[in-house]
C-alpha cells in the first residue's frame, strides 16, 4: 500500500512538472516566432526600401492577416510563424491556414514609408504579442532585436535613467 501511495505521489509531482515543461515551450517558441518575424521583416525592409504599408484600422480581420502572411511568405514566414501556441491552445486550435480563417497573434507596429523609419530608434517595438500568456505581460520585439515582456518595458520605464553628463 505504501508503494502505491509513493507511485502515485511521484505522478502526480510528475504532471505538474510536464505542465510547466508545457508553458515554458510555448514561450520559447513564441520568442522563436518574434525573432523570426523580425529577420524577415529587415530582409523586407532591405529588399523594398520600406515597411510593409499594410492598414491597421481593423488587426482582427483575416485580411488584415492574410496581408502579412503574403508579405513575408518570401522570406520563408509561413501562417504558423504568426501563431503563439499558448493563444492556439487556448482557443481550442482552431484552423488558421485556410484563408478565411487567417490571424496573427503578433500586431505590427505601424511605420511611414521609408528605408530608414522601422529602425529609426532603438526601442521602437516592431511587433506585440496580442494577449499576456505568458506569465509575465505580452511579449515585444524591438527594432534591435530584443524581446521583452511588456512588465519588464513598464519597470525599464519607471527606473530612473542615468545622467550622461
Amino acid at each position: 500500500m505504501t508503494v502505491i501511495v509513493i507511485i502515485s505521489i511521484l505522478a502526480v509531482l510528475s504532471i505538474q512538472g510536464y505542465g510547466f515543461l508545457i508553458f515554458r515551450a510555448q514561450g520559447v517558441s513564441c520568442s522563436n516566432n518574434l525573432k523570426s518575424l523580425y529577420a524577415a521583416s529587415t530582409s523586407y525592409v532591405q529588399d523594398h526600401q520600406s515597411w510593409p504599408q499594410i492598414s491597421t484600422t481593423n488587426t482582427q480581420d483575416p485580411a488584415y492577416a492574410q496581408a502579412w502572411i503574403t508579405a513575408l511568405n518570401p522570406y520563408k514566414i509561413q501562417a504558423i510563424n504568426w501563431i503563439c501556441p499558448s493563444v492556439q491552445r487556448l482557443l481550442g486550435n482552431p484552423d488558421y491556414i485556410q484563408p478565411q480563417d487567417a490571424r496573427v497573434d503578433y500586431i505590427a507596429t505601424p511605420f511611414p514609408p521609408g528605408p530608414t523609419s522601422p529602425s529609426r530608434y532603438p526601442t521602437q517595438p516592431w511587433f506585440a504579442e496580442t494577449a499576456s500568456v505568458h506569465g509575465d505581460g505580452n511579449l515585444i520585439i524591438f527594432a534591435n532585436g530584443q524581446i521583452k515582456t511588456l512588465n519588464q518595458v513598464v519597470s525599464d520605464m519607471q527606473q530612473p535613467q542615468a545622467n550622461p553628463y
